[in-house]
């Protein structure tokens, strides 16, 4: 709902404002304006431009609301999602991280969907090139089109983000032991091995570490390096630790 109301009120005051310039400097595009408009007040406006031939690859010097696709898909999969969520937690709240896998599979299963449906070849009329178009209750429907703007092509980025929203839970780690261990480095590695893997010697780690220990940089607890002053590291070490 936070989304909606910031989104909203932008959208139709843009959409009421080009409504009125069209009218007044482009009348002859405001028939064509009004179906533009129609869609982007539903959030279809993908599912139109595929329906009327009205993508990116139709020529058209006047279409100022061919934007609004990526914004009905987003809308789109607000609205679906919370349905495919119900379905998901069924199994109850514990499982949810496997089905990760399953929303991961889709999201590849569609990737190739689109690879293999994809027209790889110059597109003219239906006419031209008839392999370009599928014909759908007697209208040619572009196929570069339908596997940009639809719905059903996009959704593999958004499974492959819901995958990774359901595997990485924050909150859930607060709960349990890490809750306490964002800042520590594994030391359990020996003194040698550490010095082949940061490229150094023995007594140049020690050296270090005891510098850093005593001006309260670092902390040595339990095999872990405990990072105390994370800014501090950074300038000293040369690294990004975040």
């Amino acid at each position: 709902m936070r989304r909606a109301r910031r989104l909203l009120p932008a959208l139709f005051t843009m959409m009421l404002l080009l409504t009125v310039w069209t009218a007044l400097f482009e009348r002859a595009a405001l028939g064509k304006l009004r179906g533009d408009v129609i869609a982007g007040f539903f959030y279809v406006s993908n599912w139109y431009q595929i329906w009327t031939g009205a993508g990116y690859t139709e020529a058209n010097d006047f279409a100022p609301l061919r934007h609004l696709w990526s914004l009905a898909v987003e809308e789109q999969f607000y609205i679906l999602w919370p349905l495919v969520m119900v379905l998901l937690l069924r199994g109850g709240s514990r499982r949810v991280a496997g089905k990760a896998v399953w929303l991961f599979g889709a999201s590849v299963a569609v990737t190739i969907l689109m690879a293999v449906l994809f027209y790889d070849g110059p597109i003219g009329t239906p006419e031209v090139t008839p392999d370009a178009y599928w014909n759908i209750l007697g209208r040619e429907i572009s196929i570069i089109d339908t596997l940009y703007l639809s719905t059903i092509t996009r959704a593999g980025g958004l499974l492959l983000g819901a995958a990774f929203a359901l595997l990485w839970r924050p909150v859930a780690v607060m709960r349990g032991p890490l809750r306490d261990k964002g800042l520590r480095l594994d030391l359990k590695l020996s003194q040698e091995e550490w010095g082949d893997l940061v490229g150094t010697t023995r007594e140049s780690i020690n050296k270090q570490l005891r510098k850093w220990t005593e001006d309260g940089i670092v902390r040595i607890d339990d095999g872990y390096l405990v990072i105390l002053n994370p800014v501090e590291l950074e300038k000293l070490a040369g690294v990004i630790l975040f």
